[in-house]
């Protein structure tokens, strides 16, 4: 995994920029997710 990335760098990485869509997709979806009231845990939960 990359720890640091010189972004002059990642913008012409591949691998960074063929997972930009991913990135923003899981963005979006986390977004989406935190607009949802979780569920209450089971009382087994654990």
């Amino acid at each position: 995994a990359l720890i640091s990335i010189d972004p002059d760098r990642a913008r012409d990485d591949p691998v960074v920029v063929k997972n930009v869509p991913y990135f923003k997709a899981k963005k979006a979806l986390e977004e989406e997710v935190m607009k949802l009231d979780p569920p209450p845990r089971p009382s087994n939960w654990g």
